[in-house]
């Protein structure tokens, strides 16, 4: 099988890859993954700013045009959200969904392979539920193709 020459991932694929690269790693490794990060953060920052300006255009205002944000709580914790409503809260659920779905396509660098190595042999310890096993599986299969 021929060599990618360059990697493609979904922002959601991307958030959850760098969240399971923060482990503890030595040298060569630790290096790698520190670049990697490096080279999607932009990725990971543009997506926070789209994902954060369109709840605040959604988001109900005040008298003085002031975001409304709402308690709520996930899993027992007591969170505040935008207060959205049910049409706008439709709207946003599908930018969400095209943002979530947007590729992000990088030229291959000698890191990728130590990525894929700690994602095979060091992250493959990790637990993870069905969804998120969905997920590692998906970002896998891209690094197994380098």
């Amino acid at each position: 099988m021929k060599k990618l020459q360059s990697i493609s991932l979904k922002n959601y694929q991307l958030a959850n890859l760098c969240k399971w690269l923060n482990i503890p790693l030595h040298g060569e490794e630790a290096r790698a993954r520190n670049q990697f990060i490096k080279l999607v953060q932009p990725n990971l920052t543009e997506y926070d700013n789209k994902r954060l300006d369109k709840a605040r255009n959604l988001s109900k205002k005040d008298d003085r045009g002031k975001v409304l944000l709402k308690e709520s709580e996930v899993n027992g914790v007591k969170v505040k959200e935008f207060d959205l409503t049910d049409e706008n809260r439709v709207e946003f659920d599908s930018f969400m969904i095209e943002l979530n779905n947007h590729q992000c396509v990088y030229a291959y660098e000698k890191e990728f392979d130590i990525i894929k190595k700690i994602l095979l042999e060091d992250i493959s310890k990790l637990t993870f539920d069905v969804y998120a096993g969905q997920i590692y599986d998906e970002i896998c299969t891209t690094f197994e193709k380098l």
